[in-house]
Parts: C-alpha cells; structure tokens; sequence
C-alpha cells in the first residue's frame, strides 16, 4: 500500500541530495489541488509517497513514524497530514492448460469418453498460457500459435484448450457476484465445513443402514458444491459430482475418523478438539509471524550470510552441550568422573541436537509476535511490544535450557531408583549402566574409599578404562555414610553382571 504526506520544500530538498527516496523506495512530487490541506503553498508544496508494508490497520501511523525516523535524523521536520491511498486490484488471471486431442472424438460413442478424458486432465499437455478473464477462447488459441517455448508448437488441428478447474466467482468481479463467493463469504464456507465434520462425527455411532442413510444426502448436495466447483466452463456431469462428492465426503470423513480414534466420551473428544484446533492456530501464527518479523529487514537482506553463520558453530556447539549433559547425568548424580565413560560421537550430537534446537525453537513465539506486531505497525525501535517481544525470548531461551537439563537429571535420578531396586537402569544417549559383581584377583588391592564391596551388585557405566569407578547403591542411601563412589584398578578385579532382582552377589569359586 502507498501512504502520502505532504512536506515543505526543505523536506524535499533533503530528501533529494541525501538520496533518502532512493534507498527507502519513496516517490517525491509536487502535490496537486485536490490535496492541499490549507496550508500556505511554501510549506505544502510537495507529496511523498511511501511504500509501506503490512496492515491498512494503523499504516498512517507507521508510516509518519517511519517517515519522521529518516528524516528527522538530518533535518527537524513536522509531518502536518497523510491519507492512505489503496492499491488498486491487480485483475485475477486465468491459466489455460493445452490438452491433446484425441482421435475417440471423432468416433461414435466414444465422444463422450473422449470429452471426459480431456476435462478430466488426463490429455494436458505441459504448457500452459494465464490470461485476463476477459479473454476468450479464440485469443488465447492465438496467442498460443504465436507462443513457442522449448520447441513446443501449438498445432490446432491436434491441440485444444482448457480452463484450469475454478468457481467462476474467481474470475468475474466482486461486486457483481453474490456475498458467499466474495471474501465476506469465507467465514460462511469455513462453517459449511465444520458442520460438515460434526455431521461425520455423529455418523460414526450409528449403524451400517444408519451411516448409509446419513451419506445419502451428502450425494445431493455434493451436485451443487460440484457445480458451484467447476463452474467456470462447462463441464461434464460426472466430473462436477464427482467433484462435489470429493469436496462434501472429504469434509466429513476427518469428523467421522475422530470421533473413531477418540471413542471416549464427550469430554475427552472436545479436549481433543479444542488441542487440535489450538495446535493449527500456533502452526499458522508462528511461520506468518516469524516472516512478518524478517521480511524486508537486515535479516532477510543477508539471510544467506546469516544462515552460514548460524550452522558454521553447530559442529562446535553441539559437542559442547552433549558433553555437559554427560556430566549432568553421570558425575553430578553419580559422582562419576564423565570422562571415564566413553560413548560414541553421534550419540553424543544426538544428545545435544534436541536440546539446542528446542531452545532455538522456543525463540519463535516471540519473533512471531513481534512480526504480527510489526505487521500491524505497534512495534518500533525502543517500543514496548520490541521490548517484550525480546524479554519474552530471553526467559523462554532460560526456561528450555533448564528444563532440558532438568530432564537429564531426572533420568539419572530414574537409573539411580533402577539400581537400587535391582533393576538394570535404562540407556540414556549411549550411557548405559550395568549392574555387576566385583571379585577381587589378589588379597591386597588399591582401592580408593575402600573398602570394595564384594557382596552385592554395584553400578558401572564403563569397564574399558585403567581405573574402574563404581557407584554403591546401599551407600548412596545412607547419608551419614562413606562416598557412594569406589575406584578400583581395572587389573586388580574381576567383574560379572547380575540378573535383574538379585540383590547379593552369587559366590564364586
């Protein structure tokens, strides 16, 4: 949309020799009669234009506030008035798809086949050709034999011409169609289909007869959806209530297959419902905003440059953060050193990709309520919704990363309750504790806050080291105890693992 406000002659002058118009893509002139606003004609002597994106809600102020930040900034300036000035509708364009014609036309009863066949899109040829409404069927055959791309040539004698499938709302204009087929009439299709859904969701209750019986309705008016579909060019029968039919039962059948999965009861269906519906409106309000927030900026400027800058540090970063998780989960529950267990390379990325992209996720929300800001013109440098918008994130950033070490800690605190109820603890991105015996090979043994238990099952998370730490479960639980971690040399002992429910080590001879 293109705003305009009237400026004084030094306005202009400064505009023009600092080349602000260019790099702002602006429009300067002189303003005409009809839009003076009485004020003396040195000081209304000229218009600029401004091409300003978003919503017509608020533009006026967007764009005197966008006009004062880059102007104000070499010359004191009061912007006295300003009007929105509405783009005028770009006329809709219709897409004529080339078809084969097929030698069935000319034999007797197969024509109608043949018609079929060709309104169906089964006979399209790869080229098609968008034109005005208004043009009709012997131009465009014209404009076609005139056309030749990639050596393609339109041959009349073995070529036609159809219209790609639309309502002829589409191509005619609003104001001589009636108020459904207009944009006044999307709240009352977006109904149409709800019902529709609900009417496939009280099917499913019903019994074969009674489901049959439903549907049969749904025939009929799926001959006038079907019409209403496909009426812009004549078609065949068939297709236009094949069409409908399409339309009307693919608008029930996710009613009909919900209440199928979800056969719990009222209550448990809507929580469903009310979940499902709130998921679509994140997935439509966070990818619009986030793009309202970008678009025409810095960022999407130099979107390439950024994004190379973005992935570059991830092998770095990612090794980084799967490393402090390993330490979350086996020195700062158990007490062993994390470098004493070895786990693979890609499990360790694995860890950390989660978490990193979680907390880079949770950023969005707030990118996109700025953009819907932004596209509404509330948000500028220093406003309060910029200010919130950012302070949102920074807690959000906080919030994810302490919950994902949250959960890493309670998954350590899970494999310590395994352990001690002689279980085998669960694997957690490669870290995998084994319970095992420990028999010593010689009488005196090097072992560090000894002494060794020998007598029940004690937790190691890695054997292939020269030192062999292991983690107590009966010490962990006294807390007045000894340290629950023992080392021991790897040389010194030997080791076996236990059953799941033994709690004594079995002799061995």
């Amino acid at each position: 949309m293109d705003l305009i406000f009237r400026t004084p002659k030094r306005v202009r002058d400064q505009l023009l020799a600092k080349g602000l118009c260019e790099q702002q893509g602006w429009a300067i002139r002189p303003a005409g009669e009809q839009e003076d606003i009485g004020l003396p004609e040195s000081q209304a002597a000229y218009v600029v234009e401004v091409r300003l994106p978003g919503s017509r809600r608020g533009a006026e102020t967007g764009a005197r506030k966008r006009l004062l930040k880059v102007v104000g900034k070499h010359v004191p300036v009061t912007i006295v008035g300003g009007s929105l000035v509405r783009a005028q509708a770009s006329e809709p364009l219709v897409t004529w798809r080339v078809i084969r014609e097929s030698s069935w036309q000319s034999r007797q009863g197969l024509a109608w086949l043949a018609s079929l066949r060709s309104q169906s899109g089964l006979a399209d040829e790869q080229r098609t050709i968008g034109v005005a409404p208004s043009v009709e069927e012997a131009e465009v055959l014209e404009r076609l034999e005139l056309q030749r791309l990639g050596g393609f040539e339109f041959d009349r004698s073995r070529h036609g011409v159809r219209k790609s499938v639309g309502p002829m709302a589409n191509e005619t204009d609003d104001d001589r169609n009636p108020w459904w087929n207009g944009r006044r009439g999307v709240g009352l299709r977006l109904a149409l289909a709800s019902l529709l859904m609900f009417y496939g969701w009280l099917a499913y209750d019903r019994s074969v007869l009674g489901r049959l019986a439903m549907f049969a309705p749904l025939t009929v008016a799926a001959w006038f959806v079907g019409n209403w579909y496909m009426s812009n060019q004549r078609r065949h029968w068939l297709l236009r209530w094949a069409a409908g039919t399409l339309i009307v039962i693919g608008s029930a059948m996710p009613g009909y297959t919900w209440h199928q999965q979800n056969p719990y009861g009222v209550v448990a269906q809507s929580r469903s419902v009310l979940l499902t519906l709130a998921c679509l409106a994140l997935l439509w309000y966070v990818p619009r905003g986030c793009w309202f927030a970008v678009r025409q900026t810095w960022i999407s400027r130099h979107a390439v440059g950024l994004l190379t800058v973005l992935v570059l540090p991830l092998p770095w970063v990612l090794p980084f953060v799967g490393s402090f998780l390993k330490f979350l989960y086996v020195e700062d529950t158990f007490g062993i050193p994390a470098d004493s267990v070895s786990t693979p390379i890609y499990w360790t990325g694995a860890s950390a990709l989660l978490p990193t992209l979680g907390c880079f996720g949770l950023l969005l929300p707030p990118l996109a309520l700025y953009g819907w800001a932004r596209r509404f013109h509330w948000a500028w440098e220093k406003s309060i919704v910029s200010v919130l918008s950012a302070g949102a994130a920074v807690m959000l950033f906080v919030a994810g990363g302490v919950e994902f070490m949250s959960r890493t800690s309670e998954a350590a605190h899970r494999a310590a309750h395994d352990v001690v109820h002689a279980t085998a603890p669960e694997s957690y991105f490669g870290i995998k504790g084994e319970r095992m015996c420990v028999q010593p090979l010689k009488g005196e043994l090097s072992v560090h806050n000894g002494p060794l238990p020998t007598d029940h099952p004690l937790l190691a998370f890695s054997t292939d080291g020269e030192v062999l730490y292991l983690w107590d479960p009966i010490r962990s639980s006294e807390r007045s105890g000894p340290d629950s971690v023992t080392s021991v040399q790897s040389t010194e002992v030997s080791t076996y693992a236990v059953s799941d429910g033994e709690r004594r080590c079995p002799e061995r001879t």
